[in-house]
Parts: C-alpha cells; structure tokens; sequence
C-alpha cells in the first residue's frame, strides 16, 4: 500500500512538472499560455478526484485493519450481551477486558470510516500545485463489511460509499482562473 502511495505521489509529482514545463513554452509563446493553464486545471482536477478516492479507500483499509487485529470475535463470549457467566469457573465467564478486545462488525465499519475520514481530512494542508490552490470539502463515510469465512473474524471490509457529494474547488490568481468539480454522493469505493 505504501508503494502505490509512493507511486500517487510520483505520478502527481510528474504531472506537475510537465505542466511547469508546458507553462514555461507558453509563456515563450503565448497564443497557447490560456489553453495549457486550461489543461492545468483540469489535470489538478483529475488529480484531486483521484487522489481523494484513493485516500478514502486506504484510511478505510487501515482502519479496518488495526480494528480487526486488535480485537477477536472469540472473546465475545465474555461480554454480557452474549450471556456470559457470572462464575468465575465457567470457560465463558464474564470478564470486561476481554470483552474489551471483542470484534463486532459495527465498531470495525466505524473504525474504518474513521480512519477514511481522517485520511481525507489530512489531503485539505496537501499542496497540490504551487500555482493553484485547491479546497476539498470532507463527506460524510458509510463503510461496509462482508462475511468472509477466511478472515480472522469472519467478516472482512467490502466497500465504502460517500454520503454526500465531495467539492473540488480550484482557484489561481496568478493565471486568474477558477474551477469547480465535485465526486457525486452514493460513490462507490472498493
């Protein structure tokens, strides 16, 4: 996972200095300077949605990962509402620190939204383009699970869905241009 990040930013790196490159000829030669800052905008558009989707997809993943490590379906015997025993002796005997570390499937989807939603938050301090500034506004984040029998506790994170739409704002002042974009709600996210 720390790969593809890595590559994203490479990716992003490059585009940007292509289109430092294509700014510098247009300024040379201006009959093209609105068209490349035109296609600036729209490759830093690109980039946001891009960028957007994939740290939703990866905050979730590790949310549902340090989640599901932490926490064993097997110690849900111990907790009260799965009619643990007050006797001390008996195997399912109630205990809270077990009860603690039990996996439930609606705190492992709330542990992935989380962690998605801070991930997305972290991308409004990313510099995009020097040039450009760029406003993300954060969605709401549904996660959801899937029965998985080979996974530790039989569940395993499926997709997630924005709630609401994201807005991509894209304003420059130095080429005098602005631009709107937006990931429509209901997103899917595998």
């Amino acid at each position: 996972m720390r790969g593809y990040l890595s590559f994203l930013v490479v990716f992003v790196s490059l585009i940007i200095i292509f289109s430092l490159i294509q700014l510098s000829i247009a300024v040379n030669n201006s009959d093209f300077s609105k068209s490349i800052v035109i296609s600036r905008t729209y490759s830093l558009q690109m980039n946001a949605k891009e960028l957007i989707l994939e740290s939703a997809r990866l905050g979730a993943t590790d949310g549902f990962f340090v989640y599901d490590s932490s926490h064993d379906i097997k110690n849900c015997g111990h907790c009260p509402d799965a009619g643990c025993s007050p006797d001390p002796r008996a195997p399912n005997r109630c205990d809270t620190r077990m009860c603690d570390s039990c996996f439930r499937e609606s705190d492992a989807r709330k542990e992935a939204e989380n962690y998605a939603t801070a991930q997305l938050d972290s991308l409004k301090s990313y510099t995009f383009d020097p040039d450009f500034y760029v406003s993300i506004s954060i969605p709401v984040v549904q996660a959801f699970t899937k029965f998985d029998p080979l996974a530790k506790n039989s569940h395993s994170l499926d997709y997630i869905r924005f709630v609401g739409d994201v807005r991509i704002a894209i304003e420059s002042e130095k080429f005098d241009i602005s631009a709107k974009a937006h990931i429509p709600k209901g997103m899917v996210i595998r």
